[in-house]
């Protein structure tokens, strides 16, 4: 591979690095997460210990995928209440 070659191929992985940050940062800036996060919620709890199990999955997803867990933890406690999981 010469020089020139070498050097277009990394400036277009760097094109396509950029991009994808972009898109990434627009998708967590302009999405509206509140609105998912508030339906899904409300969806979860009216399926009673089912939606329990489909959040724990979720949950599971955004652990997996580096999203904070703080703001789905808060939004458990706030659904299903404090003392839900007592025996």
């Amino acid at each position: 591979m010469s020089a020139d070659a070498s050097t277009g191929a990394i400036r277009r992985r760097l094109a396509v690095l950029v991009a994808l940050l972009v898109a990434g940062v627009g998708v967590l800036v302009f999405a509206p997460w509140k609105n998912w996060l508030l339906t899904g919620l409300e969806a979860a709890r009216g399926l009673g210990p089912l939606g329990a199990l489909a959040f724990v999955l979720v949950y599971a997803l955004a652990s997996v995928l580096v999203l904070p867990g703080s703001l789905l933890t808060l939004a458990a406690g706030f659904t299903w209440g404090l003392g839900w999981a007592r025996w």
